[in-house]
């Protein structure tokens, strides 16, 4: 009987540790731009997002570059739907003069245009994307 309660304790912890663990891989398609900064020389973009939501928080960003466009993909923080474990709301984003557009991911294919250079003042302007 001992025997059957110590594997049933080690599968619900093995359980237990797959969710945990397991949240933080999850993409959120509900982030919004907040803020941004550029730095001095104009190669790093400090992107500031949250949720729009109350509930979540995000904890990584990933970037991938085409053409002269930047699509932005973020990941929930780890320890389930309300967790601050590896929270984040400050991600860096190198950028050059060709880059003129930032996309956040909305899923199922579709983004959202948050950011875009102008052409007349060369600065950034955020836009609103589509309403989530």
């Amino acid at each position: 009987m001992k025997k059957y309660m110590a594997a049933g304790i080690v599968f619900i912890g093995i359980f237990v540790m797959v969710l945990f663990v397991g949240s933080g891989f999850s993409r959120r398609t509900d982030v919004v731009l907040t803020g941004f900064s550029i730095s001095e020389d104009g190669s790093v973009m400090t992107l500031e997002a949250g949720p729009a939501g109350s509930m979540g928080y995000i904890r990584d960003m990933t970037a991938k570059r085409s053409g002269s466009a930047v699509y932005c993909s973020f990941y929930t923080a780890f320890g389930g739907p309300n967790s601050r474990i590896g929270a984040e709301d400050q991600f860096e984003l190198e950028v050059d003069d060709s880059c003129t557009e930032i996309y956040f991911d909305r899923g199922e294919g579709e983004a959202a245009l948050v950011l875009q250079k102008d052409k007349v003042t060369d600065g950034w302007v955020q836009k609103t994307g589509k309403e989530i």
